[in-house]
């Protein structure tokens, strides 16, 4: 997990990045159908689709987890937490080419928003989702700024 935040955060100076990793597993003492019940008002009724479309258990709960990756890493992008409605946000992900998107997009209140851009990858039973907003910088002191330069 750290190495992956590290070349994310290496690979886009000025941009603010952000970065969920989950892995795909059930809690203890509690079905499947339990644990979407719990976080049944965190997705759209297009994402439940989605997160239910997967045939097995285990696809629908992969299908879960890549839709939740997908939301934390946009509110840490823009810095407010699960305090933004993740109703407000809606994903329509791309299709995974072995185990890595690029193609997911986003819907803010009902708008798509070309400036966001995200890496989703699966690896070793873990959701990785890299968020990009190519509007939002910041200012990113290179090696030679951090003395006052000239």
């Amino acid at each position: 997990k750290q190495w992956y935040q590290r070349r994310v955060r290496g690979s886009s100076p000025g941009y603010r990045v952000g970065v969920d990793v989950m892995k795909v597993e059930l809690r203890r003492n509690t079905t499947l159908g339990q644990f979407f019940n719990t976080m049944a008002r965190q997705f759209t009724p297009f994402e439940w689709e989605n997160i239910r479309d997967g045939g097995s258990e285990q696809e629908r709960l992969a299908n879960f987890y890549r839709h939740w990756c997908l939301k934390e890493s946009f509110v840490k992008t823009i810095g407010t937490g699960l305090k933004f409605g993740l109703q407000r946000i809606e994903f329509n992900p791309g299709e995974l080419v072995g185990n890595l998107c690029t193609s997911t997009t986003v819907a803010v209140d009902g708008v798509v928003d070309p400036d966001w851009c995200f890496e989703e990858v699966f690896l070793d039973g873990h959701f990785i989702a890299t968020a990009v907003n190519r509007s939002i910088q910041e200012h990113v002191e290179s090696e030679g700024d951090q003395d006052g330069g000239v």
